[in-house]
């Protein structure tokens, strides 16, 4: 059997089947809106910081699937990844400072995020879960 296909037939299956896969992994469409989203708690409890001491957050930039922030003492980076109620943060890295008055707080925000395997939104709040249990709960900054 001799199937002929025309070009631009073919081109516009490839540009719809590329478009579903981007959609597919867009954090928008999952509900995390790009912006600052600030740290509440951390482990279901509040955190104290220092006077003057800048509170963590996460600036998700969903055109690219990316993450920048700040832990309390050290600024971080990486990927972000949704599929569904599922989120990962691949490829996290930060700067590597050590300050002493927030070492605590930093090494249980970068874990948390590690340990982060699914996650919700109700309004403003995003609550990060994993490991049967609330790892974080984020507030977006701006609404």
């Amino acid at each position: 059997m001799n199937l002929r296909i025309s070009l631009p037939i073919l081109a516009f299956g490839i540009i719809l089947s590329a478009n579903k896969c981007a959609s597919s992994m867009n954090t928008e469409n999952a509900g995390i809106s790009s912006g600052k989203w600030t740290l509440q708690t951390i482990a279901g409890q509040e955190y104290k910081l220092p006077e003057g001491v800048e509170s963590p957050y996460l600036q998700v930039d969903s055109a690219i699937e990316r993450i920048s922030g700040f832990n309390g003492c050290n600024r971080l980076m990486g990927g972000i990844t949704i599929h569904g109620d599922s989120i990962s943060f691949p490829m996290m890295g930060s700067t590597k400072m050590y300050c002493e008055e927030t070492h605590a707080l930093e090494s249980s925000f970068m874990k948390a995020l590690g340990n982060t395997s699914t996650f919700s939104v109700k309004g403003d709040k995003l609550t990060l879960s994993g490991q049967g249990q609330e790892q974080a709960v984020l507030r977006l900054q701006g609404k």
